[in-house]
């Protein structure tokens, strides 16, 4: 194969995967079994009609502790969008995260999936935490975030998402 032809095969391969990921981007949010800490059965389609933030944690993730302890922050600068911390334990496990951290987020919902399940199904990739998302109003995927969620991206994705 002449260099030509392979620098023109890797310029169609690099585009087909840039393709690729920005429609993973766009894509909807998968149906998973969710439920709040009352045992109230939810879904990512209640927060369908309005862009929505959600962050994924588990209670032996210390980054995702470092977000729980900025939950507030997170919730302010999301407005008048739904920010769901999504949780990949046991209930009694988070709410143990929760007192020890003294954080009161406004919503929590639990996966009824195993962690690795959720995270590949939202992801799309190895499952890694913490993970965020912003759900467009149509309940897309607009964006991803691996790693510490800051307030600047929240506010960015809520004017994009939006």
């Amino acid at each position: 194969m002449s260099a030509e032809v392979r620098r023109v095969a890797t310029v169609l391969i690099v585009g087909a995967m840039a393709a690729q990921c920005a429609l993973g981007v766009a894509s909807a949010a998968p149906r998973l079994a969710l439920h709040d800490l009352a045992g109230r059965s939810r879904s990512l389609g209640e927060l369908a009609g309005h862009s929505a933030i959600l962050v994924v944690w588990r209670g032996d993730c210390g980054p995702c502790l470092i977000e729980l302890l900025n939950i507030r922050d997170l919730e302010a600068a999301a407005g008048p969008a739904p920010l769901v911390m999504l949780a990949l334990d046991e209930p009694g496990k988070i709410r143990l995260a929760l007192q020890r951290y003294k954080a009161r987020p406004r919503r929590i919902w639990v996966a009824d999936a195993p962690a690795r399940e959720v995270l590949v199904a939202l992801n799309g990739e190895p499952p890694r935490l913490p993970l965020a998302l912003a759900l467009d109003r149509k309940g897309g995927i607009c964006a991803r975030h691996l790693g510490l969620l800051g307030t600047d991206r929240v506010k960015d994705w809520v004017r994009r998402c939006s």
